[in-house]
């Protein structure tokens, strides 16, 4: 997915925001609110007295509306069902913003100053720069430090793979076949520390990234490209979905092994995987297959190919 991609720039010079909203609509929300509405359904049908319950319902609109990440209250002493929603919510918050950018500034110089403005006041009201007019812990901070880092990291790898000018540089840093592998264990490494910094764990992921793509003859690349891990890949956003659920359940259903990581790990993770298939298989992908008939290019000279 370059990073001009949007309804065809790269090809036809022009954004077209309608196609780009329609295809994202249709990957993404189906699925979600088919997940939502079983919760709905699940917490109607407990006692109306359970904190849990209450407080889904209370907060559904915001799950709904993708604004969960900054009304939700997550410190609660009970279990806050769905809370998985709030990356969805950066994640389409980051589909709204961005496109539009890229629509209104063509130049890719440009378009990486208002990334890197964007990053840089997110850390700038995240370390405290700002209590003086944002108090702490409040909407307006969660609203403001809400663009997510890893995403902005991501973006800008796809900004300096996609302009002439940077791309050689990028080749030249990523592009070894060492890099990915290395960058994977450092981002092993980082995730097994008890207080590594964020933007490190970030710059090694970008990096794994940008060395996969970069390097997609390497023996390492050529590992990951494997049936099976192609096939989870296909199904990973049903996969996100469902598996907080089937690992609630399995705690249910073994509440003596329920603090016992790696049981509940080897027990989960195949029946999250069978039901993420049923869901890939009954929704996604006949929703996706009318997406694709649908959302088809008006002529071949505009299109461009995107299974994302």
């Amino acid at each position: 997915f370059r990073a001009t991609d949007l309804g065809g720039l790269a090809l036809s010079g022009t954004v077209d925001l309608k196609r780009f909203f329609v295809r994202r609509a249709l990957r993404i929300f189906p699925l979600y609110y088919a997940v939502l509405g079983a919760y709905v359904v699940y917490a109607l049908l407990q006692p109306v007295d359970l904190p849990e319950r209450n407080h889904f319902l209370r907060h559904l609109i915001h799950h709904a509306t993708y604004t969960a990440n900054w009304f939700v209250d997550y410190d609660v002493p009970h279990p806050v069902p769905f809370s998985f929603s709030w990356s969805l919510c950066v994640e389409e918050q980051f589909y709204l913003f961005w496109p539009l950018l890229v629509a209104l500034v063509p130049s890719r110089v440009g378009l990486a100053a208002c990334l890197f403005g964007l990053l840089g006041f997110d850390a700038f009201v995240s370390g405290g720069g700002a209590t003086s007019w944002i108090a702490a812990d409040s909407t307006l901070e969660r609203v403001t430090t809400s663009f997510s880092l890893p995403i902005g990291c991501g973006a800008a790898l796809a900004l300096a793979l996609d302009a002439p000018a940077s791309f050689p540089l990028a080749r030249f840093l990523l592009g070894r076949s060492f890099v990915a592998p290395v960058a994977l264990v450092s981002a092993v490494l980082c995730l097994m520390q008890p207080a590594t910094p964020y933007f490190t764990l970030c710059a090694a992921l970008t990096a794994l990234v940008g060395g996969v793509v970069l390097s997609s003859t390497s023996a390492f690349t050529r590992a990951l490209d494997q049936a099976l891990l192609r096939r989870i890949g296909v199904m990973s956003y049903a996969l996100y979905l469902s598996h907080i659920t089937v690992i609630a359940a399995v705690r249910r259903v073994f509440p003596a092994r329920a603090e016992d990581a790696a049981f509940v790990f080897f027990v989960s993770l195949p029946a999250a995987l069978l039901l993420s298939a049923l869901l890939h298989q009954g929704l996604e992908k006949p929703v996706l297959a009318w997406r694709d008939r649908r959302a088809a290019p008006r002529t071949t000279a505009h299109s461009f190919s995107s299974n994302a």
